[in-house]
């Protein structure tokens, strides 16, 4: 039987501490990667100079690729996956500079459901508070929250060797890609920069029926994420209050971009309605209403142009 070519991406920006520990995570596993491309997307804190210092650019099975320009974790993974299936891989493990597996046993684990799966990760925990997910995800036929390890465990469906929750998956978080998946879905779009790109691709997925999990027997760390959701509407819907212009911008132009055409165009309607509400009545902000407004009609257009204005500024510019 022919062995599984497998590669790992890593996408980077001005985080060498946490880059480091993800490398070392990497590098010490018991299953091996035949290569690890490292995408960084034009740090300035002397990124390269920690990889040389610890010896990681003298390694064949590090390829290390540093962009002229910041292209957003979009176009990272971009960059990666397009190396990943232009070398061969059958497999492609994506991860962010600031996750890493929580094992060395970690891809051994997963792989034991490239059988049954094409896009499948594992249970994405929080590296700072033991047990809890990092990022609260939904399954299907439950209304609450899985968020924490246990409950994940008790929606767990068992195979001989692993578990799992099926149609699942924290995207781009120690998640594996299938050489097929990216022959019939294609790769990362670019364009969208932050704040969208791996829903984008999820929903790719999913509308193409390849077969989706996470797989709860093996783990991926990762720093908890910060809720940014606020009810509206009378206490009746939550609206996702980006911490930043350029978030805020991205999060609504994408957001309106893959519904138009991944899902359905109702959804335009229903989420443009809730956020010129959030801003008009739940907290009342002329600069992020106008920067919605903006990046609604940018997402209905697919107009991909304008985020870059966004970079560096806070609230306070506008």
């Amino acid at each position: 039987m022919k062995k599984n070519c497998i590669c790992a991406v890593v996408v980077t920006f001005n985080r060498k501490v946490l880059l480091k520990n993800t490398l070392d995570q990497l590098v010490s596993q018991t299953e091996n990667i035949d290569k690890i491309f490292l995408i960084d997307n034009a740090s300035s804190d002397d990124t390269k100079f920690m990889l040389e210092s610890e010896g990681f650019l003298d390694r064949d099975d590090i390829s290390y690729h540093l962009l002229e320009n910041n292209t957003g974790g979009a176009g990272g993974f971009y960059e990666g996956m397009k190396r990943a299936f232009e070398y061969g891989a059958d497999w492609i493990w994506l991860m962010d500079d600031d996750g890493y597996p929580e094992s060395k046993e970690c891809l051994k684990e997963l792989l034991k459901a490239c059988s049954d799966f094409d896009v499948f990760g594992p249970l994405v925990l929080s590296n700072e508070k033991n047990g809890e997910t990092a990022f609260p995800f939904v399954i299907k036929n439950y209304s609450g929250i899985i968020d924490d390890r246990e409950k994940a465990r008790d929606f767990s469906e068992k195979r001989k060797d692993y578990s799992f929750i099926p149609d699942s998956l924290c995207p781009f978080n120690g998640v594996l890609v299938s050489r097929e998946v990216v022959e019939k879905v294609g790769l990362p779009k670019p364009e969208l920069f932050i704040w969208g790109d791996e829903m984008n691709y999820w929903m790719r997925c999913v509308n193409a029926n390849f077969r989706i999990a996470t797989i709860t027997s093996c783990y991926f760390l990762h720093p908890q994420a910060e809720s940014n959701s606020v009810k509206t509407f009378f206490g009746s819907k939550y609206f996702d209050d980006p911490p930043s212009p350029l978030k805020l911008y991205c999060y609504c132009r994408n957001h309106i971009y893959n519904v138009k055409t991944l899902k359905s165009r109702k959804y335009i309607i229903t989420f443009s309605f809730k956020t010129v509400w959030f801003y008009t009545f739940t907290r009342p902000s002329f600069k992020k209403l106008k920067i919605s407004l903006r990046s609604l009609k940018d997402g209905y257009t697919s107009n991909f142009n304008n985020h870059s204005y966004y970079i560096g500024k806070n609230f306070d510019d506008f």
